[in-house]
């Protein structure tokens, strides 16, 4: 891919949970699991780096909800 190290293809299943829609596109079609991907140079387990990730998710998310709420587009 013309990087400039090596990076690894983390593929997390979750059991999909009842009244909780799914976020994002559909990567597989398996009944009752949601998948996520994640691509990194990072050597930690892959329930370490979800849980990183995972956090970076919703900080992302209420920077979305200043900028439309609050009308903060400099940001």
């Amino acid at each position: 891919m013309g990087w400039k190290k090596a990076r690894r293809f983390i593929v997390l299943r979750e059991r999909v949970r009842d009244g909780k829609s799914p976020l994002g596109r559909k990567l597989l079609d398996v009944s009752g699991y949601t998948f996520r991907i994640f691509v990194t140079n990072r050597s930690e387990d892959a329930l370490t780096l979800w849980r990183d990730y995972n956090q970076r998710a919703i900080i992302e998310q209420r920077i979305e909800e200043l900028k439309a709420e609050l009308n903060v587009n400099g940001f």
